[in-house]
């Protein structure tokens, strides 16, 4: 299942007017997880607001 998770930042996240939070797309991650659901996730992988700090939750 391919989900778009698209930024692990909220300021991306209302930016982009994506209508949902780093805390539901966590939830939904855990729950596909549980079910053991083979997923991929998609990525806003360059955003002209955000500053190299803020994408260091990738590592995570």
């Amino acid at each position: 299942m391919e989900i778009g998770i698209e930024s692990g930042s909220e300021a991306v996240l209302k930016r982009w007017n994506k209508r949902t939070t780093v805390e539901i797309n966590r939830e939904a991650v855990r729950v596909m997880n549980e079910l053991e659901l083979q997923i991929a996730l998609d990525f806003i992988m360059f955003d002209y607001g955000v500053k190299m700090p803020s994408v260091f939750f990738l590592r995570n």
